[in-house]
């Protein structure tokens, strides 16, 4: 009843989001090039999903946002590393080139 999006994980086939509100879907690539460590992705993801959506931020760059968050996450051993800012600016500006 009161959930308005649900988001779905589909490994190296991306994302999934779908908002209730708009009866709309949005769809993000997995952007991971080396997988070593799939722990944690989600979580990852999450925690990056959770406050973009709290901050009515559009669906689409949530999605690509904690996209490029996840698979930061996915391409080192546990928690050896943090999700940086400045990592996902500049895969972002490779993306958008």
């Amino acid at each position: 009843k009161n959930i308005n999006n649900i988001i779905v994980t589909t490994g190296s086939s991306g994302s999934i989001l779908y908002n209730k509100k708009e009866n709309k879907f949005y769809y993000a690539d997995a952007y991971a090039h080396k997988i070593v460590d799939k722990i944690g992705a989600g979580d990852t993801m999450l925690s990056m999903i959770g406050p973009c959506i709290k901050s009515n931020i559009d669906s689409n760059i949530t999605l690509l946002i904690s996209s490029l968050a996840a698979a930061q996450s996915v391409e080192s051993m546990g928690n050896k590393y943090t999700i940086g800012k400045i990592k996902i600016l500049k895969t972002l500006e490779n993306i958008l080139k």
